[in-house]
C-alpha cells in the first residue's frame, strides 16, 4: 500500500502572498529533480486561501510513496542538496506526518476534480482541510477507531445529505508520528456556500447529539480548518 505524507507551512516572509503558489511549486519540482528517480509517486499542493502573515499554516503538501523504501531514499537524496536555484518559498510550520487514509465519500475520480494544473484559475472549487487534536485519554489507534466506526456513521446519520461534501477523506496519523495533530480530513466541497450553510447546522439544536459524540474522541477547541486551493504538482509512474 503507498504511504501517504502530509507536509504543513508557511509561507517564508520574502515571498509575496500572490506569488506562494508559484513559488512553492517550484521549489517542490527543483527538491525533487534533485533526487532523480526517488521522488514521490504523487504530489499536490492545498493553497490556502487565507495568505496573512497570522495564519497558522499557508500550505499543505501531500505526497505518496510506494513504500518505506522509496521515501527514505527520497529523504536521503534531499537532505543533502543544496538550495541551488530554488526560491525556499515555505518554512515548516508543524511537522510532516505520515498517514493511512480511507474515503469516507467520493472516489479517486470524483477527487481528481479538484486538482487544477499549474497556473489554472478555472473554476476553483475549495479543499477543507480539517486539523484534529485527539482526546486526551485515546490513543491515536483508539481515535481513528472511534472516527471511523462511531462519529462517521452518527454523521452520516445526522447531517443532511445536501449539506455534504462532495468528497471527503479521513487521514489518520500513525502511531509515533510528532506534532499535535491526530486527525486530518479532506473536504472537497462544492462551493463555500454549503460548507457555510453546514456550519449554521452544526450551530443548530440538530447538531446537539453530534456535537456531544465530537467530545468523546477530539478536542474542539483546538480543531482548526484551512480553506484551500489542491494543485497537482507532480507525477511519477
Amino acid at each position: 500500500m503507498p504511504l501517504k505524507r502530509l507536509g504543513f507551512v508557511r509561507r517564508a516572509p520574502e515571498v509575496d502572498a500572490g506569488g506562494f503558489a508559484a513559488s512553492w511549486r517550484q521549489d517542490a519540482l527543483w527538491t525533487i529533480e534533485q533526487a532523480g528517480g526517488a521522488g514521490p509517486r504523487a504530489r499536490v499542493h492545498c493553497v490556502g486561501r487565507d495568505q496573512r502573515d497570522r495564519a497558522a499554516h499557508h500550505g499543505v503538501s501531500i505526497e505518496w510513496f510506494a513504500g518505506e523504501a522509496e521515501l527514505a531514499a527520497f529523504d536521503a537524496e534531499t537532505a543533502s542538496a543544496a538550495p541551488g536555484g530554488a526560491r525556499r518559498a515555505t518554512i515548516e510550520s508543524a511537522p510532516s506526518v505520515l498517514v493511512s487514509e480511507r474515503v469516507v465519500a467520493g472516489d479517486d475520480d470524483v477527487i481528481a476534480r479538484w486538482c487544477r494544473p499549474p497556473g489554472s484559475h478555472d473554476q476553483l472549487r475549495p479543499v477543507l482541510i480539517g486539523l484534529i487534536e485527539r482526546a486526551p485519554h485515546l490513543s491515536r489507534s483508539e481515535f481513528a477507531d472511534y472516527w471511523w466506526s462511531q462519529h462517521r456513521p452518527l454523521a452520516s446519520a445526522l447531517v443532511p445529505a445536501a449539506l455534504g461534501p462532495g468528497a471527503y477523506v479521513h487521514n489518520y496519523v500513525l502511531e509515533g508520528q510528532p506534532g499535535q495533530w491526530d486527525g486530518i480530513g479532506e473536504l472537497y466541497e462544492d462551493s463555500l456556500d454549503i460548507a457555510r450553510l453546514r456550519g449554521e447546522w452544526f450551530d443548530s439544536p440538530a447538531a446537539n447529539e453530534l456535537i456531544a459524540d465530537e467530545e468523546r474522541f477530539l478536542v474542539r477547541s483546538t480543531r482548526q480548518v484551512l480553506v484551500c486551493d489542491q494543485e497537482f504538482v507532480s507525477a511519477n509512474g
